[in-house]
């Protein structure tokens, strides 16, 4: 079963720079930037079950995403060991199509993990998505 806490600290134990890159992308504390890459390790998990087009991040947990593929080499291993593939991070140009995909996205991550953290995930009314991918925020 994957840990997303423990992989998180893992990670950034063995890349402090990465720390870094995520408290300066997401204006985070570096004690927050733990749980900003646990919150994109558990996102990525659930994108590794579902097609891209039914999964989207927050636009904070994609910060976090977007700095940890900067590190091509530890994303490209970190997937294929947790995930059994490298997980594509395929921007959506469909505002609507973002909204819907993010609103599964939240219902996802609560049957898996149970409520979003709202510091790190939008979590707004029905059709106000708050995804890193669109401007439907």
């Amino acid at each position: 079963m994957l840990d997303p806490q423990k992989l998180a600290r893992s990670v950034l134990a063995q890349h402090p720079a990465l720390a870094q890159k995520i408290a300066k992308a997401t204006l985070a504390s570096v004690a927050d930037v733990e749980h900003g890459l646990e919150e994109a390790i558990k996102f990525l998990s659930l994108a590794s079950e579902h097609s891209a087009s039914e999964c989207t991040p927050s636009q904070r947990v994609d910060l976090v995403w977007h700095e940890f593929i900067l590190f091509t080499r530890l994303y490209a291993n970190f997937c294929q060991q947790h995930f059994g593939k490298y997980i594509h991070h395929e921007p959506a140009a469909d505002g609507k199509a973002c909204s819907t995909a993010y609103e599964h996205t939240l219902e996802l991550y609560l049957q898996r993990f149970g409520q979003p953290d709202p510091a790190w995930w939008n979590v707004k009314s029905k059709g106000q998505a708050g995804c890193g991918m669109c401007d439907a925020h």
